[in-house]
């Protein structure tokens, strides 16, 4: 790991303060980039079951059992709905075009 130490004088607090700034702005601007990004992989890659299997236990916190008795399912199937939606949420963000700017993007999604 590299640690790169920065001396703030008179001369260059400015500037450094600048670029806390920008670079705070700039990962605001990325996060919001992977949202985007990941709601994109939700709406298109997941079936509907995996949708609302994985709404309703990440968000909502549901229990598989109850999901399960909502949908009339067994609660290995929603485990395996579950599983195959995390599945593909992660092989849609490993190939997340992390060093694009949000123009090449909007071309992906």
């Amino acid at each position: 790991m590299r640690i790169e130490r920065l001396h703030i004088n008179e001369n260059n607090s400015d500037y450094v303060s600048y670029c806390t700034v920008k670079d705070r702005k700039s990962n605001r601007e990325e996060i919001e980039r992977k949202i985007k990004f990941i709601l994109s992989a939700v709406e298109t890659d997941l079936t509907p079951l995996q949708h609302y299997c994985l709404t309703e236990y990440y968000l909502k916190g549901v229990k598989q059992k109850e999901i399960a008795k909502a949908l009339g399912l067994s609660t290995s199937t929603v485990s395996r709905h579950i599983a195959a939606g995390t599945k593909k949420l992660k092989v849609a963000t490993k190939y997340y075009p992390f060093s694009t700017s949000a123009d090449s993007l909007d071309k992906v999604s």
